[in-house]
């Protein structure tokens, strides 16, 4: 499934209340790509200040942050994706994203 010009839905992996992540290939390159559900301005505004968090952590333990679409629907948020995730680790959380 074609998520934007740019990004190609390779599978489903979460969705929560805000958003629905895919695993996707941006650039040939496997990516997780949160697309938001809502487009009020509380989630959006909650959207950006997600975005901004992600732009300043660096950490071996954190996504990356890529890019983000925010001026026009869908809005997209774009981070590495975590190879490490495991089954006891979704289990745990159960929630497939946040691990």
């Amino acid at each position: 499934m074609l998520i934007d010009r740019n990004l190609m839905s390779v599978a489903l992996a979460g969705e929560g209340e805000f958003g629905i992540v895919h695993k996707a290939l941006f650039h040939g390159t496997l990516v997780a790509a949160k697309i938001l559900k809502g487009s009020s301005a509380i989630a959006l505004g909650d959207f950006r200040s997600e975005i901004e968090v992600l732009r300043k952590v660096h950490h071996p333990n954190a996504v990356q942050f890529l890019g983000a679409c925010t001026k026009q629907e869908p809005y997209i948020l774009v981070t590495g994706d975590l190879p490490h995730r495991t089954e006891t680790c979704r289990a745990a959380f159960n929630q497939e994203t946040l691990c």
